[in-house]
């Protein structure tokens, strides 16, 4: 199952806005195929987790929510601090099935794990939904573990988070 994957810095500024927001989005754009079909991210700060969503739009979701209370309150929390980002397109096929439900089961998936080897949710988690089992369930928990391979390999998931 071919996994797109793509790392960069993001800076909030002291408004809780993403320092260079067309960049951003335009380079998230660039190195992810098809983000559109299931696009998810997981937010660092150091070796903290810190959130995972998915979106069919990453760039916007993460430089228009600020202007949220609810879900991204966490990003007072950051600002004036460079945060990673960890961002995922996968090839899979989920044909027949909710769009919107595969999202929302691979975050889960992908929640739950890095609270399984972590020992602790992502600090600015507010949310997570899970699904039952549903004939596409094998093939989302492939793409989710596939996510946290590489955010292993990556040096990111290593170790308990810490409290701010």
């Amino acid at each position: 199952m071919p996994i797109h994957h793509y790392s960069r810095p993001i800076q909030v500024r002291s408004d809780k806005r993403v320092a260079d927001a067309a960049g951003f989005k335009r380079d998230v754009a660039a190195k992810l195929p098809n983000p559109q079909m299931v696009g998810l991210y997981v937010i660092f700060h150091q070796t903290t987790p810190v959130y995972v969503g998915c979106s069919k739009e990453i760039g916007k979701t993460l430089t228009t929510g600020h202007a949220r209370d609810y879900p991204y309150k966490w990003l007072e929390t950051y600002a004036g601090k460079t945060l990673t980002g960890y961002f995922f397109s996968f090839d899979e096929v989920f044909a027949g099935l909710p769009i919107e439900w595969v999202r929302e089961a691979i975050e889960g998936e992908v929640v739950y794990e890095i609270r399984r080897i972590s020992g602790q949710w992502p600090i600015g988690q507010n949310e997570i939904h899970f699904w039952e089992a549903h004939r596409g369930h094998v093939a989302i928990t492939r793409c989710a573990a596939a996510a946290i391979e590489e955010l292993q390999q990556a040096g990111a998931l290593r170790t308990p988070i810490r409290d701010l």
